[in-house]
């Protein structure tokens, strides 16, 4: 006589494994889709140093710039221009948005300069003293000097802080992002007017 407990039991196995199975399967993609939504993206890091090399770049052509304008309207030997001419020939561009197109509103969001956070509220559109702040901001900022014939640029280092929240998911585990900036320049004065022409 055929034991028919015996041969359902085999098909009892078959069954519990497709469950245990499905509910491991569901239970995975479950998890990755909480995970998905609780990370954070990295592109507005990514964003913001290239932000920073685009700056720098045109920041370069223009404290270049600067000094060549000041030479050219000295009529004297390019040595014997002053560093706080050319320094201020290049605070007159920034404050007036000339390098607007190289991301200079940028470098006032989410900024601190010596212990000052409120950089953006100096230079918003409808302040009326923008381009007095952006002056005031650029004579902190930098740093000319000319020595030996080389004329040698600091800016000095700001800071920007904010958070990376995950968009899809109010439960998620925000990171803090601080980034720290500055550079140091230096242009041979001979050299001044071969950089421009290339540019």
């Amino acid at each position: 006589m055929i034991n028919k407990s015996a041969s359902i039991f085999p098909l009892y196995l078959v069954l519990l494994t497709l469950a245990l199975c499905t509910t491991s399967i569901l239970f995975y993609y479950s998890q990755q889709e909480v995970i998905a939504n609780s990370l954070v993206s990295a592109v507005p890091v990514l964003k913001l140093e290239d932000n920073l090399g685009m700056f720098e770049i045109h920041e370069k052509y223009y404290i270049s710039f600067s000094a060549y304008e000041v030479w050219q309207e000295s009529g004297e030997p390019i040595e014997s221009i002053g560093s706080e001419q050319v320094k201020e020939r290049f605070c007159d561009s920034f404050s007036l948005g000339k390098l607007e197109y190289a991301y200079s509103p940028w470098i006032f969001y989410d900024a601190c300069f010596e212990g000052v956070c409120n950089l953006q509220e100096l230079v918003k559109y409808d302040n009326p003293r923008i381009t007095e702040n952006k002056k005031e901001f650029c004579n902190k900022l930098y740093e000319f000097d000319i020595r030996n014939n080389i004329l040698t640029v600091q800016r000095k280092e700001i800071k920007k802080s904010f958070k990376l929240i995950a968009e899809r998911d109010k439960k998620n585990f925000p990171v803090d992002v601080s980034f720290s900036f500055s550079k140091n320049y230096e242009f041979p004065l001979k050299e001044v007017e071969v950089f421009v022409a290339k540019i």
